[in-house]
């Protein structure tokens, strides 16, 4: 399977990298960045490792994987065999905010 890293999670990641270098962390961004990457590309081989959405915040059968801090929402599309990788949530914030700013 192909994975897909989404332009808004591109974004995401460019915050994250953003915010820890705006606080003098900036290997640290690049870090969790790379890990982020790393572990969404490594669903290619196992694309069932993440647990299915229990809130199913949308018409799509959602899973997700922990890195780190971060929720890694994707989705599998047995169509085109590929894995698109559509969100990023801190486990940190609120669950409220997460069905606030899940894109559809």
């Amino acid at each position: 399977m192909t994975v897909i890293i989404s332009d808004f999670v591109e974004a995401q990641l460019e915050d994250i990298y953003r915010y820890c270098a705006g606080i003098g962390h900036a290997d640290y961004g690049n870090k969790v960045r790379a890990n982020i990457i790393r572990q969404a590309h490594s669903l290619a081989t196992f694309p069932r490792l993440g647990k299915i959405d229990e809130d199913d915040l949308g018409e799509h059968k959602y899973r997700y994987m922990i890195v780190g801090v971060h929720r890694v929402y994707y989705r599998i599309n047995e169509e085109n065999d590929t894995i698109v990788v559509v969100f990023l949530f801190d486990t940190r914030q609120d669950l409220d905010r997460l069905a606030k700013e899940f894109p559809e």
